[in-house]
């Protein structure tokens, strides 16, 4: 009888985990973003990303992370200056510095550009987003997504999007994520697709 009147407990935990699961699928809170994914211990793209140098990453301490460095919105905007040139099947991910003295990268080299120079400018909250672009999309797309001073969540795309997105303004058909590094951790998202 106590056997049978406390097994409902060791299910809970799973239907529990199975709510979380079916209702963080169904519905993409884009203002919680940041939770959403879960931290793996590797991904497909961690050769690439460590390739790039956006791994391991030195962070300015406190006292070193200025707000008035430069500005997200001046970063961006050097970000979408650099001329889109596609490596085609190669798909070679440059560091910052290689973007930077050519001038020139895809989408990734520009998004790994501006999420080096935001971390380095002391933002927080910033990653690497891999994900497609539409839902639709078979084609991988790579953007970048930080805190402003407000800690309002912005969407970057230097090479799709002559502006800067907050979170909320984004249409729920566009950039579903897949995998995201922070330059310390990895994390992938539940397909939203």
């Amino acid at each position: 009888m106590i056997q049978r009147s406390f097994s409902y407990l060791t299910k809970t935990p799973l239907i529990v985990v199975f709510l979380i699961l079916f209702f963080g699928v169904m519905g993409f809170a884009t203002a919680d973003f940041f939770s959403m994914g879960y931290p793996v211990q590797g991904t497909p793209f961690d050769a690439k990303v460590r390739s790039a140098g956006c791994f391991n990453l030195d962070f300015p301490s406190s006292e070193e992370g200025d707000w008035g460095q430069r500005s997200i919105q001046d970063l961006f905007a050097t970000a979408r200056t650099f001329r889109y040139v596609s490596d085609g099947r190669s798909d070679r991910w440059q560091s910052a510095s290689e973007t930077e003295s050519r001038h020139a990268g895809d989408c990734e080299d520009k998004a790994i550009w501006l999420f080096t120079r935001l971390i380095n400018n002391g933002y927080f909250n910033v990653r690497l987003v891999i994900g497609r672009y539409r839902s639709i999309d078979s084609d991988l797309h790579v953007w970048v997504i930080c805190s402003d001073k407000d800690g309002n969540t912005c969407l970057l795309d230097p090479a799709k999007q002559k502006r800067i997105w907050y979170l909320t303004a984004i249409d729920s058909g566009l950039y579903r994520p897949l995998y995201a590094y922070d330059g310390q951790n990895r994390y992938k998202y539940f397909s939203t697709s």
